[in-house]
C-alpha cells in the first residue's frame, strides 16, 4: 500500500495551496477518505482528496483553470505568414464543424489545405505528410541498398528462420536453421557477405543442413540456390533428386537446370538412381549432393 504523504497548511501542490489540516469524509457506503481544503491560484476554493494532490503519477493540477488557459491559447489566431515545421499559414482562422482550422501550404507544394489550429500549435501537424515520408525513406536507405537483391536476400533469410508464418519455415527455422545474432542488422550482414555479390544473386548455404554464416554462405544464381536446397520432407526417397515411380515400380532420377532436363531416367534400385543423379549434378553444378562414390558399382 502506498504511504500517504504528510502535508501541512501552506504546502503547495501545482496550483493548489493547502488551507486546512487533514480531515476525514465519510461516504454513503461507509468508506472514509482523507481530505484537505485548498485554494487554487485563480482564487477558487475547493475541498480536495489528499491522494489526488499527492499522487506522483496523475496529481490534480488545478481547479480546471489550467486546462481552460491552454485551450484559450490554442484558439488564439496565428498571424498569416507564420511557419510551423514545413507549413506556412496563408488564411484567417475559421470554425468548421466546431473546430478551429487555418489554411496552410506545405513547402513541397503550392496547393493549400486546412489543418486544425490545435494540431498546428501543439506540433502534431508539421507538413502535408511529406515529412514522415522523407523520414521513412531516410531510415530505409541509410545504407543505400534497400532495393537490391542483397537486401532482399537478407530479409528473406531472417524471416524464414524466425517466423512460423513463412511458408518455408519448416525447412528452415522449424528444423533449427539459424543465423548469427549480429546479422539482425543489415550493415553487419553486408560486412560479412559483400564479397562476391552481384545484382540478382541469391544467398545460398553451401551445406544445406548447416546454419547461415559467413563460412557457410555464398552468392549464387537462383538456379544454383534452388538446386542446393534440401530435398522435400515428403520425398519418397532418402536421396536427393530421386523418387519412386509406383506405377512402374522403378526409381527415377531427375535433374534440370534453367528449365532444361539433363537427366530423367528410371533404375531398378534406389542407389543406382542416386548415383546417376550425383554424376549429372557433378557435371552441371560441380557437386555430389548424395555423396555417392563416382563409378561405384551398385
Amino acid at each position: 500500500m502506498r504511504k500517504e504523504t504528510e502535508v501541512n497548511i501552506g504546502d503547495i501542490y501545482n496550483r493548489w495551496t493547502i488551507t486546512s489540516k487533514v480531515y476525514y469524509k465519510t461516504f454513503p457506503n461507509g468508506s472514509k477518505a482523507k481530505f484537505v481544503d485548498c485554494i487554487c491560484e485563480c482564487g477558487t476554493e475547493k475541498s480536495q482528496r489528499l491522494g489526488a494532490l499527492t499522487d506522483p503519477k496523475t496529481p490534480s493540477l488545478s481547479c480546471g483553470c489550467l486546462r481552460k488557459e491552454a485551450m484559450v491559447k490554442l484558439r488564439k489566431p496565428v498571424p498569416i505568414g507564420s511557419r510551423f515545421g514545413r507549413l506556412t499559414v496563408i488564411g484567417e482562422l475559421l470554425r468548421v464543424n466546431k473546430r478551429s482550422v487555418v489554411e496552410v501550404v506545405c513547402e513541397c507544394s503550392p496547393l493549400s489545405f486546412y489543418v486544425r489550429l490545435e494540431g498546428l500549435k501543439s506540433g502534431t501537424s508539421k507538413s502535408c505528410g511529406c515529412l514522415q515520408k522523407d523520414i521513412v525513406s531516410e531510415v530505409a536507405t541509410t545504407h543505400g541498398m534497400s532495393k537490391t537483391s542483397a537486401y532482399g536476400s537478407w530479409q528473406k533469410l531472417r524471416y524464414r528462420c524466425d517466423s512460423p508464418k513463412d511458408p518455408r519455415w519448416e525447412r528452415y527455422g522449424g528444423r533449427g536453421i539459424s543465423y548469427p545474432a549480429q546479422w539482425n542488422v543489415f550493415e553487419n550482414f553486408w560486412e560479412d557477405m559483400a564479397e562476391g555479390w552481384y545484382e540478382g544473386a541469391d544467398i545460398d548455404r553451401i551445406d544445406f543442413d548447416g546454419n547461415y554464416s559467413k563460412e557457410n554462405c555464398r552468392w549464387v544464381d537462383r538456379d544454383v540456390g534452388n538446386h542446393n536446397k534440401s530435398k522435400p520432407e515428403d520425398c519418397t526417397s532418402s536421396y536427393k533428386g530421386v523418387y519412386y515411380d509406383k506405377q512402374r515400380d522403378k526409381w527415377t532420377a531427375r535433374l534440370n537446370r534453367n528449365g532444361i532436363i539433363h537427366l530423367q531416367k528410371r533404375f531398378d534400385t534406389e542407389y543406382e538412381a542416386a548415383l546417376a543423379y550425383d554424376d549429372a549434378s557433378e557435371e552441371h553444378y560441380g557437386d555430389r549432393p548424395n555423396k555417392t562414390q563416382k563409378g561405384a558399382i551398385p
